[in-house]
């Protein structure tokens, strides 16, 4: 009797452990209850239950969902690895990969290309009227420019390193200019290290300049060496 009891209350706790184990990857594993692709921002400094919370607001997520979300990342250890950020949720998203994404801090990257030969000026109306990009700086003279962006007294023609950057949702005016800065000194750096003993220059700025020159006397790269 005894016997029979325990193997029923076993058969009993099992198909109870593998019911919810069901429901419970289910909750993880259905797609988000989307029409349409959304953009969803998780604020700085929030906890995984916050944006829980949120999500459940936003009818993202349902009770039982929202407590399987979190019980998962806290279950990984992950629950806060959660990145704030702007993120892109896109239909037949599930819950299980909007955590990961969140955790992967796989944000909205906007970009902002600064092509070769732009001068101060051009690049600074691209910087302006991007629509993604935090306006700070206003409408003040190129000195008080590099004064906000910690370089005082500096000229600023090609101080700032040509490419197409790809930045988050909040990213400041001045945040964009310190980091194309920072990269074209660490790029003049790295020239200046190699040059020729022989070159007729006395700063890296002189070997950029000169360098702007060349690229502003001709269009073809076969000449460049020549002039």
């Amino acid at each position: 009797m005894l016997r029979t009891l325990f193997l029923f209350l076993l058969l009993f706790m099992t198909a109870i452990s593998c019911g919810g184990y069901w429901l419970y990857k289910y909750r993880l594993t259905a797609p988000l209850p989307l029409y349409e692709d959304v953009r969803y921002t998780v604020p700085s400094n929030s906890t995984l239950r916050q944006v829980a919370i949120e999500l459940m607001d936003e009818g993202l997520l349902d009770y039982p969902t929202a407590l399987a979300w979190v019980s998962l990342a806290r279950f990984q250890k992950k629950a806060h690895r959660i990145k704030a950020g702007e993120y892109l949720i896109e239909e037949g998203t599930t819950p299980q990969q909007l955590l990961d994404i969140m955790i992967a801090g796989k944000t909205i990257q906007h970009t902002l290309t600064i092509p070769e030969g732009w001068n101060f000026r051009q690049m600074m109306a691209a910087v302006r009227k991007h629509p993604e990009l935090v306006q700070t700086l206003g409408d003040i003279d190129n000195a008080a420019i590099m004064a906000k962006l910690g370089w005082k007294k500096r000229h600023p023609e090609g101080r700032f390193y040509p490419d197409t950057y790809h930045f988050p949702t909040g990213t400041t005016d001045v945040k964009f200019l310190q980091r194309a800065y920072k990269i074209m000194e660490t790029e003049l750096k790295a020239a200046w290290e190699k040059r020729s003993d022989d070159l007729p220059l006395k700063t890296p700025y002189e070997a950029l300049i000169l360098a702007s020159i060349i690229e502003k006397e001709t269009g073809a790269a076969e000449e460049r060496p020549l002039i």
